[in-house]
């Protein structure tokens, strides 16, 4: 009996040591594979991919023999993919581990700006290092950085800044182009959205980031009571929807019938061998004629075989094509180049932009706002983290100093992709702040001072020359131009009409906007009437508003109401040298209708008006 219950017992234990000897020959090998396939999709630079396996190996592991190696694959992928918080702690995790590279501390520093922890950041380059040349440059740079950005973060411009939630989603979204004032964006969050009756069930995965792959699309404003509210559909559906893998962004010339479209390689195969399976980025036109849009093409002389070229942007003459490449010859990872078009219509030979843009490190989303400017994102120069936008003046290779914008167009993020509307002090970007409401967030803006700001550090702006020398955040901006002549003139009984009536003119606005009533909008033709009669005048316009809402609330709305004027004034033809403006908020009450007096909504409207004084000579 005592044998034999022996006997069973170590039966027992022999059975249950080869159960617990299997499972481990299983997870081993399980952890083998995903290791496997973690590193080949690793190798593809597919990061999202890549981090599902690398977490479900460190979650077999439950914490326990986790390798270097394993962390530092961690740490990377999650940086790469804009999940900073947990790059953040595997980072710290690879540091804990004995002979941990000096790397380590750059790249934990890297993402401590991401996180704005900036003086943590610089304990980290400092402990970064390094021999070699440009190594060293990189941690000058850094801290440098980490020292600029607390300066700019302790004196963030107080403007209206906030994140568009109407257009957002949950994965990516970024502005790269305005059309008629219709927004074109670019999105991977909207494939299985529903647009003109169709929707995508099943959209192809771009391996990279987990999510479909981008297409355009076109959104348009409208107004329901107080509230603004977007209606979307796909962009160019005719031309686009029969095209697969990624689209966009999306260029087009001020004609409108020319499109630069950024699109992965359509032709043939790829292999799907552990480190291939990358399919270029490619710059592609298309030409509308008889209403027809042509098959896209890749627009010869720009591309070269095996790199990839894309963001398109042209210049208002239609003349140069800025895009970005990490085609041999440039300066870094990607660099923006230009070429110019030729006498038979094609684009010729690519040259780089130069150092005055590019920069060791990588550079992208060139936008043309205004002519003579570039608007870019870089993350070689001393920033706040991650891309940050920058504005230079001049053109092809030539270019001054880049001007580093401050918060909050720029964070610790990844911004880029600044498009301002045609008024010129409105507009958005894209950002992955951590705030946001997927990957890539698009980002509203107002700033009524834009022009006069960066003029002082770009002399080649040309903006619409409004006489604006005053002060910013909510005081009165002050304009400095005589309102009659230093000397009697005498005019005309027709010139002494013409004044009369324009100065009778009262521009009536909705509440809590900048937009025109129907009837203001009708007078502003008769302005531009007159004052084609009289190519020498000029045109002073003041803004007011009512009584409701704060002192530096009303400042900037007055100021969006003397620019709605100016910008319809200046595409009926009037230049803009003819034309200054005052904003004036709430000191342009005509009827005692102030803050605590009660007072109807007709009242209200009598103080929601820009009126005009005339400048003659």
């Amino acid at each position: 009996m005592y044998i034999g219950f022996t006997y069973r017992i170590i039966r027992c234990c022999t059975i249950l040591l080869l159960a617990v000897c299997s499972s481990l020959h299983v997870h081993a090998q399980e952890q083998k594979e995903l290791l496997q396939l973690a590193a080949e999709a690793y190798a593809r630079q597919e990061y999202a991919t890549a981090n599902i396996f690398y977490n479900k190996v460190a979650a077999v592991k439950n914490g326990k023999g986790i390798t270097a190696a394993l962390q530092e694959r961690l740490a990377k992928c999650n940086q790469e993919t804009g999940h900073f918080n947990e790059a953040a702690y595997w980072y710290r995790e690879w540091l804990k581990q004995p002979g941990c590279p000096s790397a380590a501390n750059y790249g934990y520093g890297a993402v401590l700006c991401n996180l704005e922890r900036y003086d943590s950041a610089r304990t980290q380059f400092q402990q970064f290092i390094t021999f070699n040349a440009d190594s060293i440059r990189l941690k000058q740079l850094a801290l440098q950085s980490c020292d600029s950005a607390i300066i700019w973060k302790s004196d963030t411009d107080n403007l209206p800044f906030f994140n568009m939630e109407s257009l957002n989603t949950a994965a990516s979204d970024w502005v790269c182009s305005i059309k008629n004032e219709d927004i074109i964006l670019v999105s991977n969050g909207r494939r299985r959205m529903l647009f003109a009756g169709k929707k995508e069930l099943h959209p192809a995965i771009d391996n990279r980031t987990e999510e479909p792959f981008y297409k355009p699309y076109q959104y348009s404003a409208y107004k329901s009571g107080d509230k603004t509210f977007f209606e979307g559909n796909a962009c160019y559906p005719e031309l686009l929807d029969k095209y697969h893998y990624h689209i966009g962004p999306v260029a087009a010339n001020m004609a409108g019938d020319t499109l630069y479209l950024t699109m992965n390689v359509q032709e043939g195969t790829i292999r799907h061998d552990p480190v291939n399976g990358v399919r270029r980025l490619k710059l592609y036109w298309s030409a509308k004629r008889n209403g027809v849009w042509s098959k896209p093409v890749m627009i010869p002389g720009v591309d070269q075989d095996g790199f990839s070229s894309g963001h398109a942007a042209l210049s208002h003459d239609g003349n140069t094509l800025y895009f970005v490449s990490d085609k041999p010859g440039g300066l870094g990872q990607t660099d923006i180049w230009y070429s110019e078009k030729q006498p038979d219509g094609n684009w010729g030979t690519p040259k780089n932009c130069g150092e005055g843009i590019n920069t060791a490190a990588a550079e992208n989303f060139p936008v043309i706002n205004e002519d003579g400017l570039l608007y870019f994102s870089s993350k070689g120069r001393v920033g706040m983290g991650g891309y940050d936008i920058y504005i230079a003046s001049g053109n092809k290779d030539h270019w001054g100093s880049p001007f580093h914008l401050p918060p909050p167009f720029n964070s610790g993020a990844d911004d880029f992709g600044m498009v301002l509307k045609s008024s010129g002090i409105e507009g958005y970007l894209s950002s992955n702040r951590p705030e946001g409401c997927g990957s890539d967030d698009i980002y509203y803006f107002m700033d009524i001072l834009h022009f006069k700001r960066y003029k002082q550090v770009l002399p080649d702006l040309k903006p619409i020359p409004v006489r604006t020398p005053g002060q910013r955040k909510g005081t009165n901006i002050a304009v400095s131009v005589p309102l009659k002549p230093a000397a009697p003139l005498q005019l005309t009984k027709e010139e002494q009409a013409d004044i009369c009536q324009l100065e009778s003119f009262n521009f009536y606005f909705k509440y809590n906007s900048a937009s025109l009533e129907t009837g203001s909008v009708a007078m502003l033709a008769q302005v531009e009437d007159i004052m084609k009669r009289h190519p020498g005048w000029k045109l002073f316009i003041i803004a007011a508003t009512d009584c409701r809402g704060t002192d530096t609330y009303n400042i900037d709305l007055s100021a969006l109401r003397c620019f709605t004027l100016l910008d319809y004034l200046r595409k009926g033809g009037i230049i803009p040298g003819r034309l200054y403006y005052q904003n004036i908020g709430k000191k342009g009450i005509v009827n005692g209708c102030i803050a605590g007096v009660p007072c109807t909504g007709a009242q209200h409207r009598e103080n929601r008006r820009a009126c005009l004084k005339v400048i003659y000579r």
